[in-house]
């Protein structure tokens, strides 16, 4: 009798996800579900399209370079970089939460997730941290770029194809 209510509940438990999956689309364990990650590349195919992004600075001689991620937002962990820099490092005014696809009210509503806007205080703050981090790495501290890239690679020999800023938003630190 144990054997059969153990494989009852443990079938509940697997399969509750799983119609959750199928029905509205929302993993509940991505890790058990989906092992190999989010993103599925066509095993036939001769090319990978990634996008990502990324923050440019000014030079000394006015032209705009890639600002290296990891000495610019040290302390934070490296996997905290497109949501730091999606929101802007939250120096815009009535940012929406972040989004979990259409769960974002849900957990909203649950206070899981909460929109936190900064303060003055808060911005100024982070205006006087980033023109340090910018100066450290030789870049103007006046303003910098956050750019979306597009990025199609060759598989075979891993060569970039194409190259392509989707979106950029210059932000100011006067």
């Amino acid at each position: 009798m144990f054997s059969l209510r153990f494989t009852i509940v443990l079938l509940a438990i697997l399969l509750i996800p799983c119609l959750i999956r199928v029905k509205y689309g929302h993993e509940l364990f991505p890790s058990m579900m989906m092992p190999s990650g989010a993103r599925k590349v066509q095993v036939g195919s001769e090319k990978f399209e990634v996008s990502y992004t990324t923050p440019f600075a000014m030079k000394k001689d006015g032209s705009w370079d890639r600002v290296d991620i990891k000495r610019f937002l040290d302390p934070i962990p490296p996997h905290f970089q497109k949501y730091i820099l999606d929101r802007e490092f939250g120096l815009k005014e009535n940012q929406p939460p972040p989004a979990f696809g259409s769960l974002t009210p849900i957990l909203v509503k649950l206070n899981i997730v909460k929109s936190r806007d900064a303060n003055e205080h808060d911005r100024k703050e982070v205006k006087i941290w980033l023109k340090r981090k910018l100066q450290e790495q030789g870049f103007f501290e006046d303003k910098f770029k956050i750019v979306r890239i597009d990025e199609v690679i060759s598989i075979p020999d891993g060569n970039k194809l194409s190259e392509e800023n989707t979106d950029e938003k210059i932000i100011y630190l006067d």
